[in-house]
C-alpha cells in the first residue's frame, strides 16, 4: 500500500494543509517534489516538513493568512508568540464552547477544519473569546499584563538599531532566513 504513488501524495497533501495553507488545495504538481522526497527518504516525514518550512512558498504572501485555527489551537497560537500564559480552565471552557465540544467528533476522520470553523456567529465568538482572554487577570505576557508588556516592547524596539524585522514596524514579521 505504501508503494503506491497516491499514498505519498495523500500524506504530503495532509502535511501541506496542516503546516502551510488550508485553501486553496495544493495541486498535484506542487506536491509531487514533496512526495518524491518522502519516498526517496524512506517515509521520513522530517525531510518533507523541513523542506516545506524552509520554502519560499511558506514565507510568501500567497499563503499568509490561509490557516484557520481550530478553537483548541486558537489560544496557544495567539499567546505563544507574545510569551503568554493564562487561565487554562478558561481556555478549555471557551475552546469547548467555540468547538461545540471538540471531544465528540462528527465522523471518524475528525473535524473538517479550515473554513468550516468560520461563520458569522463564530467570528464574533472568537473575537469575544480573545477579548476575554486579554481582560483576564491571570493572563500574562512575558510575566506582565498586556499593557506593561507592550510598553516594554516599544521601549526595547526604540533602543535597537533598525533591522529588517523591526524597521517595517511589524511585530510578527517572518524570521530572517540564511542567505536573505
Amino acid at each position: 500500500m505504501l508503494d503506491q504513488p497516491a499514498a505519498t501524495q495523500f500524506v504530503v497533501g495532509k502535511l501541506f494543509r496542516f503546516f502551510v495553507a488550508d485553501e486553496p488545495a495544493p495541486t498535484a504538481a506542487l506536491l509531487q517534489p514533496l512526495a518524491d522526497d518522502l519516498r526517496e527518504h524512506n517515509w521520513d516525514v522530517r525531510v518533507v516538513v523541513r523542506r516545506m518550512l524552509s520554502s519560499q512558498l511558506f514565507f510568501s504572501d500567497i499563503v499568509r493568512g490561509r490557516k484557520v485555527r481550530s478553537p483548541v489551537d486558537l489560544y496557544p497560537r495567539f499567546v505563544a508568540p507574545l510569551q503568554g500564559s493564562t487561565n487554562t480552565y478558561q481556555v478549555a471552557e471557551t475552546s469547548e464552547r467555540l468547538a461545540k465540544d471538540c471531544s465528540s467528533r462528527p465522523i471518524v476522520k475528525g473535524w473538517d477544519g479550515g473554513r468550516t470553523w468560520i461563520n458569522s456567529a463564530s467570528l464574533l465568538d472568537r473575537s469575544n473569546a480573545v477579548g476575554s482572554l486579554l481582560r483576564n487577570s491571570k493572563t500574562r505576557f512575558g510575566g506582565e499584563n498586556l499593557g506593561e508588556y507592550l510598553t516594554q516592547q516599544r521601549l526595547t524596539r526604540r533602543d535597537t538599531k533598525p533591522t529588517r524585522r523591526n524597521a517595517a514596524g511589524r511585530a510578527f514579521a517572518r524570521p530572517l532566513r540564511p542567505g536573505c
